[in-house]
């Protein structure tokens, strides 16, 4: 496996998306960021809650979001997405190398403290710390300092607590996810980014909870009634479909990690 250093001198941003009134997320992230040495930008996310205004209303599509999620996507969920975006627009229109972005519900460990003070997240253009559902390639991993391992995303992960951008991935991004048809993570296909994820997360996220996260609980009724409405059947057709065998390939050359 390759070892990796860096030798850049400066340290990227790092942009805390948050809401305006979320004052004890706030902060509890900002005092864990201080333990790291880390002085933050703050990043006023979009406020969904009580619907999209109408000028970000026009950078949704929510018919081609049903399309691709096979459900409504929720006003809290696209503002989330909508969030992140500008969070990149800022990065380009900055001119910045990268940024480190993180959400601020955020767990910082240890080993994101010497990932961060090594400067090893800027060894690639996308780095997800946190990660869902993340399928590997078997090959071409990258030892960093910290003791960190970085492994080559097959195909999109979830989530988006806390993960790097190069400039170059921010210009993609931008370029490729508008009109907004999915989620924050992620508003279109990252791969041609070369995207890499921590082989253990380094930054991690609460349990999920209706009860306490706005988004979570709007999600969770969508969620209900997508599946209410699903039918069954016709299941061995899908030998026919050259995706399944597309998917039954990328099976073999990758892991699943999360």
């Amino acid at each position: 496996m390759t070892i990796v250093e860096v030798s850049a001198p400066d340290h990227w941003p790092v942009f805390i998306i948050s809401l305006k009134d979320a004052t004890e997320r706030r902060r509890s992230v900002l005092r864990q960021c201080e333990q790291h040495g880390i002085v933050p930008t703050f990043f006023d996310a979009v406020d969904g809650r009580a619907g999209l205004p109408d000028d970000l209303e026009q950078l949704v599509d929510r018919q081609a979001a049903v399309y691709r999620v096979a459900r409504n996507i929720t006003d809290p969920e696209y503002a989330c997405a909508l969030s992140h975006h500008m969070v990149y627009r800022r990065i380009v229109e900055e001119g910045l190398p990268g940024a480190i972005i993180l959400e601020d519900d955020a767990i910082l460990t240890e080993s994101f403290g010497r990932f961060y003070a090594s400067r090893s997240y800027q060894i690639a253009d996308f780095i997800q710390m946190d990660h869902q559902h993340a399928s590997v390639y078997r090959w071409r991993g990258k030892k960093v300092a910290g003791g960190v391992t970085l492994l080559p995303l097959g195909a999109n992960a979830g989530l988006t607590t806390g993960y790097s951008v190069a400039n170059k991935a921010a210009r993609y991004l931008v370029a490729n996810s508008l009109p907004l048809a999915g989620f924050a993570d992620w508003p279109c296909d990252i791969t041609p980014l070369s995207p890499y994820v921590t082989e253990k997360t380094i930054v991690h996220h609460p349990e999920f909870d209706a009860q306490t996260s706005y988004i979570e609980a709007q999600r969770a009724q969508q969620v209900e009634k997508s599946a209410a409405s699903r039918t069954e059947g016709g299941r061995w057709l899908r030998f026919l479909r050259g995706a399944y065998w597309k998917r039954w390939w990328f099976k073999r050359i990758t892991k699943r990690i999360s």
